[in-house]
């Protein structure tokens, strides 16, 4: 689960990346606007380990770091 606080709305993509720096998985929504928590599923059981998922939309970029246990 993400949780995403005070967010404009629109259209975000959700990009994994491994401690390679690989794009291993894609994920986009649609965000109504506000606060919110939003079910991402990359559709790969991923092994234990440190990731980063980068959002993008709407004149945002951020990346935060995300530990897979």
């Amino acid at each position: 689960n993400i949780r995403i606080k005070e967010l404009q709305q629109g259209r975000y993509a959700f990009l994994l990346y491994n401690t390679h720096g690989q794009n291993i998985a894609n994920y986009t929504i649609d965000h109504p606007g506000g606060a919110s928590s939003q079910n991402i599923n990359f559709r790969n059981k991923l092994p234990a380990g440190v990731y980063r998922i980068k959002i993008l939309g709407n004149d945002f970029n951020y990346i935060v770091p995300v530990v897979i246990e």
